[in-house]
């Protein structure tokens, strides 16, 4: 699904008005992983466009991303988590 969300990691040159903030992750332990490495990230945004989509956002801005690498014994994979604050252009 391709929402027509902007996503940055600034902020916009135009005006807009806070909606809330928005989060998600990708974790090989829960979830399925995505046929290609590269498929992460965008799994993850897409996630948080969808989000942002329902709260009638049209954007998020200063989107920001951690990732780890969970080791263990039985358990082990990576993880990528993300976060923004969703705006409605004005």
């Amino acid at each position: 699904m391709d929402y027509q969300i902007i996503v940055t990691s600034g902020d916009l040159k135009k005006d807009y008005e806070i909606i809330g903030m928005v989060s998600d992750y990708f974790s090989s332990i829960i979830t399925k992983k995505p046929e290609k490495s590269d498929d992460i990230f965008d799994f993850v945004v897409n996630k948080l466009k969808e989000k942002a989509k329902n709260m009638g956002g049209d954007a998020i801005i200063s989107i920001r991303f951690q990732r780890e690498y969970i080791g263990g014994s039985y358990v082990q994979g990576p993880t990528l988590f993300a976060y923004g604050t969703v705006v409605k252009l004005s």
